[in-house]
């Protein structure tokens, strides 16, 4: 309504809801006609029921890469990198960092998409890559699309799950028994796989 009712004032600004929550951004020049339109816009009978379907009816989920920010990316190294680990999100790629505390000497890179020219410039300064993005159909095809040139990270795929904030959600929840008796089940799989590597091997120096 603020948007439609000032859309021939001239002023400029920038709102957003969240839940239920309105957040308006405007220049210091506009900021007393907002206010006055805001309050204004309070005191009066609304058919809220009416607003939200009209807003509801406007908003579109947007996924992708913003016009114009292809060779934008956010990066840490840490250590000295000689390898590079390149997320979809910077939460993926805190997460990675929660699961994998001991993972050192590489960049981490979190391009805020699929973003092609990144793995691209990656590649050219000659770092490993390891691609970490989103177990779903597009994060598949992109690892696709550097077969060879990249590795990709599985785990998600291993685990069931779409991204690493959802691994790190998921494991995070397991019960500390059921984390130990996966640890252990490991274990004893481990020992057994040493055993008949050692059996087989004795079989073939006699």
């Amino acid at each position: 309504m603020l948007d439609r009712e000032m859309n021939e004032s001239g002023v400029r600004f920038a709102g957003y809801v969240y839940e239920k929550n309105a957040n308006i951004v405007t220049d210091s020049a506009g900021f007393e006609g907002i206010s006055r339109k805001i309050a204004e816009i309070q005191n009066r009978r609304i058919d809220r029921s009416a607003i939200d379907s009209e807003v509801k009816s406007k908003l579109k989920n947007y996924k992708g890469v913003a016009p114009g920010t292809s060779e934008s990316f956010f990066s840490y190294d840490k250590g000295e990198p000689r390898k590079a680990f390149v997320f979809e999100s910077s939460i993926d790629l805190m997460s990675f960092i929660a699961l994998h505390p001991d993972v050192t000497d590489c960049k981490f890179a979190a391009m805020a998409g699929l973003k092609p020219n990144v793995v691209e410039k990656l590649l050219a300064s000659g770092l490993d890559i390891t691609l970490c993005v989103d177990n779903d159909q597009a994060g598949k095809n992109f690892c696709k699309q550097f077969s060879g040139r990249c590795k990709c990270f599985v785990e998600c795929m291993m685990n069931n799950v779409k991204d690493f904030n959802e691994l790190l959600v998921t494991k995070r929840t397991v019960p500390f028994a059921e984390r130990v008796g996966a640890m252990k089940n490991w274990a004893d799989k481990a020992i057994q796989r040493a055993a008949e590597l050692q059996t087989t091997q004795l079989g073939f120096a006699r």
